[in-house]
């Protein structure tokens, strides 16, 4: 089996979303783009098959990109059932389904009030709890009597100071920590802004330290000053009101006028007790303050818990830098071992509690030293009940830990979309947080629309069939998803466990489905990116593996779950009016074909990463880089997303490959096509193609419309990320966040987008 390039590999969950995220997180690569970090049997000639997939390690070390490292993916292409689109006419944009998974509203496990993502958890001494909302965008507040409301960010992923509260014009860019001073005021994590953000009681933001530009320079704060930081991750502020954060492997000090200086680490990764100056940190995600003004913080890649006393002198409070699950003895020799810590909160007894977030479990470290389980079983799922290490209390992800001035610890339980509470005689409870109604995800069935009940969890890929169904591979959930004409949602197949299961809907599992395709007769592809495989859903729901043995590789030959034939990372699929099934197979940097008799071939692309026109098959001289979409045109040609290149590309029925629009040059500008064309993309994702031969792409963030003839023109989207439904057109007003899937209905009336990042469908109608 050929190895993945360390550099190529997610960062488990992370992979899916920008660097900054893992973000899961995604995330930053996407997690269609490569499979995960797998276990391989040297001894075999084979390799080894894909181990179970890791939890999330988010966000990743290092700075992120201005843009997406392998933009995300995935697409929905549109086979036999082709539309007939025409030029010409204005277009609409609305939500077909989906929510943004926020609600303010009343709190416990049964109340309205829902997070999407919630990462960092902290509390006033009148016993508030704020949340920074890691996904909404959104700082939130619960009430002591449990009920949630908005304290600033409007929802819109961008950066404003301004007013507070769910409509008011302050933005935030994936926050990721808050913290809260003793007057009041709020300080918040802005990590993809690259700031730290202040809110006051009243809600209105304002820059306290970072400029925005990505970088580790101290100096002097607020938006205009020199001081520049890189996806601050977590926030702590003293008594005196000084600000603490880390970000880049160091801890800065942000004095109250927003002077910033560096107190220990850099921006180099590495693990090294001592001075400030030279010790050393690995992707640090979390930070508290004793009484004495001791920090300690999570130090995820080195699996320790590192203490810094007033001084400034770094040392191993505990974890032996082994990944892995034990209680014991702290120090850097000790016994006891953590599994990429983040949160901290230390209580007025010097105890410090630790969200173990790959243990799935709290831990506590006492004043000497020694490690123990707080609460948690070790077992991955939301129950709240009893605590220590044999009780029948369950985490999905904790990320953040709080405590209030009475002993009662909050827990910032992200991937079960909840704040748990465990209080000072013992017991756990959920403060608030649906939890999206399943604890493994955030898929709920349920009605259409933008304010109705069903939701999605990052979706990646779409596709439409004859009757207007709409099919969804609903990425993050490991489900797949179908809604009905009515704007009715409800699950074709998945059960939202990461897997490699086939058989019945209910129990079948994926992992990571990414592009899905419909034929004529309503059998159902599915791009199972992160198991190397292509399933099949029958119009039953019963789910088999068409090609693909679950190893990651580039063979072709015969499929089905134990042939020899193997992909390397698919993340789209197409269908032909003949049954043969398309693969964009990203990471081998090929196109594949699958014939009905579950043969698999290379039809396009020699395997090296580069740009190069010319003949197919395995050995041409044709060369892709990262195609992440593909689409089958009226004629039986191809259309390929080739997502590195910036470029589209047709493969026509003979395998010779051409340049269909786009020259090469990063960007966002409509033109000409052809390879020395006037048109730009900036990172396509996904195509569709009409009847009539009009391609429609995603790119990052627009959907664009090539005609026949390579002329390219933004059919909707403005340039920048948002939530938006209405006028499209280049100068409308409808935005959308990394839309990584389309299709195109049979009329060519209706084109549908997989919205990744507001983890909505939306539709893009002619007027």
């Amino acid at each position: 089996m050929p190895t993945i390039p360390e550099g190529e590999r997610p960062n488990g969950r992370g992979a899916c979303m920008r660097v900054a995220r893992a973000i899961v997180v995604m995330l930053l690569l996407h997690a269609c783009t490569s499979p995960p970090l797998t276990t391989v049997d040297q001894g075999s000639p084979d390799g080894g098959r894909a181990g179970p997939i890791s939890p999330s390690r988010w966000p990743p070390a290092g700075p992120a990109p201005s843009r997406l490292l392998f933009p995300s993916f995935q697409l929905a292409s549109l086979g036999a059932n082709g539309g007939t689109s025409g030029g010409g006419g204005s277009w609409m944009v609305s939500t077909l389904a989906g929510n943004d998974g926020f609600h303010d509203g009343t709190g416990g496990p049964n109340g309205t009030a829902a997070f999407k993502a919630p990462y960092g958890v902290a509390l006033d001494a009148a016993g508030d709890i704020f949340v920074a909302d890691f996904l909404n965008n959104r700082i939130r507040k619960i009430g002591p009597t449990g009920n949630v409301t908005t304290l600033a960010g409007n929802g819109k992923q961008g950066f404003a100071d301004g007013t507070g509260g769910a409509f008011g014009t302050a933005e935030f860019f994936e926050p990721l920590s808050v913290a809260v001073d003793s007057h009041g005021y709020v300080y918040v994590a802005d990590c993809m802004n690259n700031r730290v953000r202040k809110i006051a009681p009243d809600g209105t933001v304002t820059t306290l330290a970072g400029n925005g530009t990505q970088g580790h320079v101290d100096g002097s704060g607020g938006p205009n000053g020199t001081a520049e930081l890189t996806c601050p991750t977590a926030v702590a502020v003293d008594a005196s009101g000084n600000v603490f954060d880390v970000d880049w492997n160091s801890v800065r000090k942000i004095d109250p006028a927003g002077n910033v200086t560096t107190i220990a680490g850099s921006p180099k990764a590495g693990y090294a007790d001592g001075p400030g100056a030279v010790a050393e940190f690995n992707n640090l995600s979390g930070i508290a303050i004793d009484a004495s003004g001791n920090i300690y913080v999570g130090d995820g890649e080195n699996e320790r818990i590192r203490k810094i006393d007033p001084q400034g002198n770094v040392t191993t409070l505990a974890g032996n830098g082994i990944a892995g699950f034990a209680d014991g003895t702290g120090g850097p020799s000790g016994t006891a071992e953590f599994d990429y810590p983040r949160g901290v909160a230390v209580d007025g007894h010097g105890n410090v509690y630790v969200a173990d977030t790959n243990n799935y479990r709290v831990r506590k470290i006492d004043t000497s030293g020694n490690v123990s389980t707080f609460a948690g079983n070790g077992v991955q799922g939301y129950v709240d009940g009893s605590l220590g290490p044999s009780g029948t209390a369950e985490f999905y992800g904790p990320t953040d830990v709080a405590i209030s001035s009475q002993g009662a610890l909050y827990i910032a339980d992200s991937e079960s979309l909840r704040i748990r509470e465990v209080d000072a005689s013992g017991t756990m409870t959920t403060v608030a947080g649906t939890g999206g109604g399943s604890p493994v995800g955030w898929a709920r069935d349920g009605t259409g629309g933008p304010y109705g009940s069903a939701q999605f969890y990052m979706p990646q890929g779409v596709a439409v069939d004859s009757q207007g169904n709409v099919y969804v591979g609903d990425t993050w959930d490991n489900r797949v998803r179908k809604i009905d004409p009515s704007g009715n949602v409800t699950t074709l197949a998945g059960n939202g466990v990461a897997g490699f299961v086939d058989g019945p809907g209910a129990t079948a599992e994926f992992s990571m489905p990414c592009g899905v395709a419909v034929d004529a007769l309503g059998n159902v592809f599915v791009a199972d990116s992160w198991n190397a495989a292509i399933r099949k859903i029958d119009p039953d729901g019963r789910v088999t593996t068409l090609a693909g043995n679950g190893f990651f590789g580039s063979v072709d030959g015969p499929g089905g779950p134990t042939g020899p034939a193997e992909f390397m990372g698919p993340v789209d699929v197409a269908v032909d009016s003949h049954d043969n099934v398309y693969v964009a197979d990203a990471r081998a940097n090929r196109i594949r074909k699958i014939d009905p008799s579950g043969n698999v071939t290379t039809l396009a692309g020699n395997g090296v990463r580069g740009f190069a026109d010319g003949t197919g098959g395995a050995s041409g001289s044709a060369e892709f880089n990262l195609p992440y979409g593909v689409a089958v045109g009226a004629g039986g040609e191809l259309y390929v997303a080739d997502n590195g290149n910036e470029r589209i590309r047709r493969i026509d029925t003979t395998g010779q490959v051409t340049t269909f629009a786009g020259n090469g040059t990063p960007g966002r500008v409509d033109g000409t096509g052809g390879p020395n064309g006037t048109a730009e993309f900036f990172g396509p994702s996904s195509v569709a193609v009409d009847r009539r031969g009009n391609v429609y792409v995603a790119e990052d963030p627009n959907i664009v419309q090539i005609d026949p003839f390579g002329n390219v023109t933004t059919l909707a989207g403005t340039g920048h990320l948002g939530w938006v439904d209405g006028v499209g057109e280049p100068n409308g007003v409808a935005a959308f966040n990394d839309p990584l899937g389309v299709a195109v209905d049979r009329l060519g009336e209706y084109v549908y987008v997989a919205d990744f990042g507001n983890s909505r469908i939306r539709m893009v109608t002619r007027q």
